[in-house]
């Protein structure tokens, strides 16, 4: 059995609840509740966030964690698929997510929609797709997942590109 991952799904632009944030591209997730593992968190953001049942989840496993913006948090993203996926199943909660939408594995390996943005003396990845630019923790957990899942000859990347500013990222600022 051969399995061709199509489609990575980001959850973008946050609503008002996270109004210093809102227009960070960003993947579904929130805060551990009470004696709540990484996994129970993600399927029930999940299922909050979209509307999608855990039913539907097959958790893969975690990536390493990352630290969030300014050393507050730790972030521990969870891999797993969608069973069936269907765009049409998803079921946007309009309190926290403001759009959805998903990207093409090839788009994001298509090294003429890579860049960069210099935070801190790090570099942090940047993928165009379409209108969106996916940046910050979300480029870099991004970048994190294909260069583990797939083989250097199909994911060959190219971040010196294209140098981003802040204003050319997020045109409001944070």
């Amino acid at each position: 059995m051969s399995f061709t991952p199509q489609k990575l799904l980001s959850n973008a632009v946050r609503e008002k609840c996270l109004s210093t944030l809102k227009e960070l591209p960003s993947y579904f997730g929130g805060k551990l509740d009470n004696n709540e593992t990484v996994y129970e968190a993600a399927v029930r953001e999940t299922e909050e966030e979209i509307g999608i049942n855990c039913s539907e989840i097959d958790i893969w496993g975690k990536m390493p964690q990352v630290q969030g913006r300014e050393g507050a948090i730790l972030i521990t993203p969870v891999v797993g698929l969608i069973k069936d996926f269907d765009v049409k199943k998803l079921h946007r909660n309009p309190d926290e997510v403001e759009e959805i939408f998903t990207v093409p594995i090839s788009d994001l390996c298509d090294r003429n929609s890579h860049g960069n943005f210099e935070f801190n003396n790090f570099f942090l990845p940047v993928y165009l797709h379409k209108k969106h630019k996916i940046w910050g923790i979300t480029g870099l957990i991004t970048h994190m997942f294909l260069q583990s899942l797939l083989p250097e000859k199909l994911y060959d990347f190219n971040f010196y590109n294209k140098k981003y500013t802040l204003d050319e990222l997020m045109p409001s600022k944070l």
